[in-house]
């Protein structure tokens, strides 16, 4: 996106409100807006008045900041101000849709009036005058980028009740039929209203792309530019847990659309950026980071929530695109969870003693959402369990729980101790699709077999102490479903 010129237009009046132009130009600059003030351009020997004039003719738009000394010098026609005012009175008075020069008042009278010039005083201006000002911000930095927070919806068609007909009209026998198709347009609306994973995945898609890095950008610096993006996609997780909570709620979800969203997004590892042939491992790890997060929260929400059976169908799927293998075009959701090499080159690089950031990111960012670090931990580790009933014990096909370094205030058994309840254990078969008891036993005993058949070896991270239980640790089969 182009960054807008801004000039900012002002009276010198005192130093206190030079001071807050200053500081009101620096925020403008620092949400990319390209704004300029005189102090910054004018040195000794320029032209005031061609400067003046060669600003405000070449600026995207214009700010007029209005104080009581600047609306007395624009309404006299006196100095600095006159001037520009006798430049930009005569566009704001011949264009009555003039959007250009925005008025942003700084002072107010003892009444509460804003000192604003006679020729903007029927204008829309920002009040920047309290402290509620922060309100102001976004709305003055949309106009500036032409992007406003609400827009005016597309129009629909002509209602079909607009053509039922009289009684006494020969063409009345045609209102059941147009009844029936009223109805049917609502539905059609509800769904399509309803269907926000798939407008969410639009927007997630649009994000990732434009957050693509190129070769250069990575190789100029590996140690920062990637955990910034990181940082950056934190602000999904709250709308995204909005999103799917009130498709659950509403029991309006799709589990093909949330397939479909992350076999749409998952394309954006190894996409390129337009003109760009190069590349390294790891310029892609922010957008896997946040995919694998958005599919933790996604486990979370189902299973609080108890679909079972949207749970049992995504973590059945195969997700086309999602391969982890050269051969393939496709995996389970094993998938998601990828290492990335560039949080370990920061690790690395700053020489912090952590076992591991990616770990450390999650949970830090749990705590501030509805879902805390101890329900997003379990989910990890949930997820690690599901993997090996599903794909027995393999060293390749398994869900590596990064997170369960947290995993202190509860025992790996808390994940699963409820499957004495048969309540519980048919939740519980549901979701992992097995149709009793006796299957989920058969399963974790091959479980068994294969493990002391192969090399075994902890499942953990070689820098800690500590490392994951086995499966037939934590599910005791001699009490599944024992208890009503």
């Amino acid at each position: 996106m182009e960054k807008p010129i801004v000039f900012i237009s002002y009276s010198h009046s005192t130093d206190d409100h030079k001071n807050k132009i200053r500081e009101f130009a620096t925020m403008l600059r620092s949400h990319g807006v390209d704004a300029t003030i005189d102090e910054w351009e004018l040195v000794g020997g320029n032209d005031l008045n061609a400067f003046m004039e060669k600003q405000i003719k070449e600026a995207d738009k214009v700010i007029i900041a209005c104080d009581k000394v600047y609306s007395e010098k624009a309404n006299n026609r006196q100095g600095g101000a006159g001037i520009e005012t006798y430049i930009i009175s005569p566009e704001v008075y011949k264009k009555h849709d003039q959007t250009k020069y925005i008025p942003v008042i700084f002072e107010k009278d003892i009444d509460g009036n804003a000192y604003i010039p006679d020729y903007l005083k029927t204008r829309f201006y920002y009040d920047f005058t309290d402290e509620n000002s922060m309100f102001s911000e976004e709305k003055l930095i949309r106009d500036i980028f032409n992007k406003p927070k609400y827009t005016k919806p597309p129009i629909g068609e002509v209602p079909l009740y607009i053509e039922e007909y009289d009684e006494a009209d020969p063409k009345s026998y045609m209102n059941g039929v147009y009844s029936l198709a009223r109805i049917s347009s609502d539905k059609i609306n509800k769904i399509k209203f309803n269907n926000m994973i798939e407008k969410f995945t639009i927007e997630l898609s649009k994000i990732y792309f434009d957050n693509l890095i190129s070769y250069s950008e990575y190789k100029d610096d590996q140690v920062n530019i990637i955990y910034k993006k990181i940082e950056m996609f934190e602000s999904l997780i709250d709308p995204y847990v909005t999103i799917l909570e009130s498709e659950v709620i509403n029991d309006s979800l799709d589990v093909n659309d949330l397939i479909s969203m992350f076999e749409e997004v998952v394309k954006y590892d190894n996409f390129l950026k337009p003109n760009e042939n190069t590349s390294s491992k790891g310029m892609w790890d922010h957008i896997n980071f946040s995919i694998y997060e958005l599919f933790l929260y996604t486990v979370a929400v189902l299973k609080h929530y108890k679909k079972s059976l949207l749970l049992r169908d995504l973590l059945h799927a195969n997700f086309f695109g999602l391969s982890r293998y050269h051969d393939k075009k496709y995996s389970d959701f094993v998938g998601f969870n990828k290492h990335l090499p560039s949080l370990e080159i920061r690790k690395n690089a700053l020489q912090l003693n952590r076992i591991s950031l990616h770990a450390d990111l999650i949970v830090e960012r749990a705590e501030k959402t509805k879902f805390k670090s101890s329900i997003i931990v379990k989910t990890d580790l949930y997820l690690a369990y599901y993997s090996e009933i599903k794909n027995s014990y393999d060293m390749y096909n398994f869900w590596f729980p990064r997170l369960y370094i947290y995993e202190s205030t509860f025992r790996y058994e808390d994940l699963f101790e409820r499957l004495v309840s048969k309540r519980y254990l048919n939740d519980f078969l549901l979701e992992t699709g097995l149709k009793d008891k006796e299957e989920l036993k058969a399963v974790i005993q091959k479980y068994n077999e294969d493990y002391n058949k192969k090399d075994k070896s902890n499942r953990g991270y070689s820098q800690s102490f500590s490392s994951v239980p086995l499966l037939t640790n934590v599910i005791k089969t001699d009490l599944l479903g024992t208890i009503e």
